[in-house]
């Protein structure tokens, strides 16, 4: 039944190219739904899932290849079922894996005529037609028959498809299937410029998510029929992870130890083969590893990233709950910086206390007075507040702080043995 209650020009309908509302489609062993999700406008969308878990059966309602679900599907504020195929597909693309087995056409008088089926101006088609076949190095084959293809070949044709109506919702399920390495990684890279380029909705399904993890910003989660997640890879959190190898007279204890103080989640740690699996965050790089290694003249011999896949992503849904904890707290200093004659610590961790992440909190070391100062500095705003402590205990205030200030400063001096 319709839901009459969804005004489509709420800034739902804005904000997304698909909203999904109580979709539920029945079969004699399983039901897919009732679950509603939705997919942002201009943002890169992975929708995963187990073999069996609804991934195909929603994309086939979406796509109008079946309209016998229950609930909505609505694509650009139009729903699926009360509009017609042509024009809810109009500016749609999708990938699938035809194999041209019975296409004795040419590649080229075959995009000419797929062109023209698709409704685009004809009068730039031949523009466009060369410059995806020379995009995906067809064009030396433009004039050979489709069924003489290889798989890879045809594969590049299928994509070539999906991109040359340049289409403001693009559907690719697998798009690296039957492709080797290469190719699977420049087509990625073709689709990360296209949407850079366009600001087209993507839809992706894939496996080896690891090769694409760079370019999704959003997840829908599918598990038996059911929703699991819906939101962006930051409320995942999901982690790229590495594993290390090292020499067999490395303590793994202790590089295990000094990656967590340094805020690098570990995993998996074997002294067996002298290896450990870390985990980065969002804003992690591989170059915070090896700067922690570096400190500690550690070297590491061997690194492999892993393998993201749909396992992984059970694994983070699990760490929502039962969030993943480091065998060792980071250390209360992020940085030990050299400044002329001050030694200076950037502390980190106060914003949890003081619920105001907007602080950043310095103590440095004075050494020619011996004397320890304090700075706190709001970076939304000068909070104009300065610490002295001298070798006589005595206080000064470079700036007027009121009772709240006063109390924060306290909370600070606390943690920072400040007496």
């Amino acid at each position: 039944m319709r839901n009459k209650n969804l005004d489509k020009s709420s800034l739902l309908f804005q904000k997304n190219s698909v909203v999904a509302v109580d979709f539920h489609k029945k079969f004699k062993d399983i039901d897919i739904g009732p679950f509603s999700f939705n997919i942002e406008k201009g943002k890169v969308t992975a929708l995963l899932g187990s073999s069996g878990s609804g991934k195909s059966v929603f994309l086939n309602s979406l796509l109008g290849a079946t309209l016998n679900y229950n609930g909505d599907i609505y694509i650009n504020g139009k729903e699926r079922k009360s509009s017609s195929s042509i024009e809810n597909n109009a500016n749609v693309g999708f990938y699938s894996q035809m194999d041209f087995s019975l296409y004795s056409i040419s590649a080229y008088d075959f995009l000419k005529n797929m062109c023209n089926v698709m409704g685009l101006d004809m009068r730039i088609a031949d523009s466009k037609i060369e410059y995806w076949l020379k995009k995906f190095d067809l064009w030396s084959a433009k004039d050979k028959s489709l069924n003489a293809f290889s798989w890879g070949m045809k594969n590049r044709m299928n994509l070539i498809l999906c991109f040359i109506k340049e289409p403001e919702i693009l559907i690719l399920d697998e798009p690296g299937a039957n492709l080797d390495s290469k190719w699977r990684n420049y087509v990625y890279e073709i689709l990360k410029e296209f949407k850079e380029e366009s600001e087209c909705t993507i839809i992706l399904t894939v496996h080896n998510i690891d090769e694409v993890y760079d370019i999704i910003e959003n997840f829908v989660v599918l598990e038996k029929g059911k929703l699991v997640f819906s939101g962006t890879k930051e409320e995942l959190n999901l982690y790229k992870k590495l594993k290390l190898s090292f020499e067999n007279d490395i303590s793994i204890e202790n590089v295990e130890k000094h990656l967590n103080e340094h805020n690098i989640l570990t995993f998996e740690t074997n002294k067996k083969t002298s290896s450990i699996i870390v985990g980065l965050k969002k804003e992690q790089t591989f170059n915070d590893v090896q700067a922690v290694l570096n400190k500690y003249s550690t070297k590491a011999e061997n690194i492999i990233a892993q393998t993201i896949n749909i396992s992984e992503i059970q694994k983070a849904l699990k760490d929502k709950t039962l969030p993943h904890i480091p065998k060792y707290q980071p250390i209360t200093y992020a940085e030990n910086f050299k400044d002329n004659d001050k030694q200076i610590f950037i502390y980190e961790e106060f914003d949890e206390i003081l619920n105001e992440p907007d602080k950043t909190y310095f103590y440095s070391l004075d050494k020619k007075t011996d004397s320890r100062e304090t700075k706190i500095r709001k970076t939304s705003f000068e909070l104009g507040v300065e610490i002295n402590k001298d070798m006589n205990n005595e206080i000064s205030k470079s700036a007027n702080v009121d009772c709240d200030i006063l109390k924060r400063i306290n909370d600070i001096k606390k943690r920072l043995k400040i007496v």
